[in-house]
């Protein structure tokens, strides 16, 4: 008798995790039989062929008829991607079924930064025309997420994004903090 593995679940966690983030996904195979399964792959991918060339593969050793098994992957959080997932990804397995192996997803929600001029300040405070004044920005992530690399442009016209005076670069920016440039 065959066995017919089939992908039953998927989840990610953290379930809402921010771009850039460490994303571990979890893989339910399930062997709905009758027969068992000896050793196979579970791939992941970022397209609808996970059989040729997967991102990763994990390797699962048997599934007894009616068991199930959970493979976990780990991946940078991107937005706008879907990833597919396959049981018996190299093909290995003669089985009952084999068009319920793959199944497919993406992340839902995401924990999105919101990155907004918090403070502005001069020292001195009240400058004399031809004073040398130095400029304090506070930039804060208002948002849930973390950002990523961004630029603050200073600039002494209304078009800071054209031919700014200066820029600086911040790496990034946790949710709730603050930077000073």
């Amino acid at each position: 008798s065959l066995a017919d593995l089939e992908i039953t679940n998927i989840s990610y966690s953290p379930t809402s995790p921010s771009v850039g983030d460490d994303v571990t996904w979890t893989v339910t195979v399930k062997n709905n039989g009758p027969g068992n399964a000896t050793a196979f792959n579970v791939a992941f991918d970022d397209d609808d062929r996970p059989d040729l060339l997967p991102i990763d593969t994990e390797p699962v050793s048997s599934l007894s008829a009616g068991s199930t098994a959970d493979v976990t992957f780990v991946h940078t959080a991107t937005q706008e991607e879907s990833y597919w997932f396959m049981a018996d990804s190299d093909g290995d397995l003669l089985e009952a079924d084999e068009n319920n192996n793959s199944a497919e997803s993406s992340i839902s929600t995401f924990s999105l930064p919101d990155l907004v001029i918090h403070e502005v300040s001069s020292d001195p405070q009240y400058p004399a025309a031809g004073d040398s004044v130095t400029w304090t920005v506070t930039v804060k992530n208002s948002g849930s997420g973390s950002s990523g690399s961004f630029k603050v442009a200073f600039d002494d016209d209304n078009r800071p994004s054209q031919l700014p005076v200066e820029t600086r670069s911040v790496t990034s920016l946790a949710a709730g903090m603050t930077q000073d440039l």
